[in-house]
């Protein structure tokens, strides 16, 4: 068996046995994968520093022997070679980016692009505090996952700046009385950030993601909830 070696981020991390974490991992080539991370757990110096490292928006590099079907791999080696520090709303929406990754992301399918466009938005949060700047930053990633899985959405053939859209997951986007505007729906898609489209878009973006999430709830979501009915 070949070893391999990869960047990768902690989306997710639970106790496994008595000394050990069970991770999941984004990695370019690899996408989504589960490994182990063994005698990780303990209140020695080395344990701690090994803990600090498999944390959330830490980059690692990541190593471990390939197996022949997709499946749980044990890290033989992992240290961190950078971290990036988010703090409220942007530490939310950087939870609310890995676990989407987490639900979304079939086992071993790689993810180059999504990768580095994860990379880039999680920079990005960590030097932006304004709501509307980061919640174009999560449209821009649950496209990127879309696109991933190949569930890529398109503009339909007819397509008029003033008609009203929907998405199906029998039709894709079609015309309707209530939904997005083409305006900000073609602004969404282009990359291109209009201000006042911003409440259209996380309405579009919600329903179509539905459909891929099912109906258990994502916790991120409801951490969001209790910190509004905190402030």
């Amino acid at each position: 068996m070949a070893w391999v070696e990869q960047p990768g981020y902690v989306l997710h991390r639970r106790p496994f046995r008595e000394t050990s974490f069970l991770l999941t991992l984004l990695t370019p080539e690899y996408g989504r994968i589960e490994a182990v991370a063994r005698g990780v757990r303990g209140r020695g110096r080395t344990q701690r520093e090994k803990q600090a490292w498999l944390q959330p928006f830490s980059r690692l590099k990541l190593r471990w022997r390939e197996k022949a079907q997709t499946g749980l791999v044990t890290l033989s080696g992992f240290e961190a070679e950078n971290t990036t520090l988010l703090c409220h709303e942007s530490l939310l929406c950087g939870l609310y980016m890995n676990e989407l990754s987490h639900r979304l992301l079939p086992l071993g399918l790689g993810c180059e692009t999504l990768f580095f466009h994860y990379e880039m938005i999680i920079a990005a949060l960590s030097q932006q505090t304004a709501r509307a700047a980061q919640a174009w930053l999560l449209r821009q990633y649950e496209l990127s996952v879309l696109s991933s899985i190949g569930a890529q959405l398109c503009l339909p053939e007819r397509f008029q700046l003033d008609q009203i859209y929907r998405w199906t997951p029998q039709e894709g986007v079609v015309p309707v009385l209530q939904g997005i505007s083409g305006r900000c729906l073609q602004a969404l898609l282009q990359g291109e950030q209009q201000q006042d489209c911003g409440i259209e878009q996380k309405r579009f973006m919600q329903q179509v993601l539905q459909y891929w999430l099912g109906t258990r709830p994502l916790k991120s979501q409801q951490l969001w909830k209790q910190k509004r009915i905190k402030a």
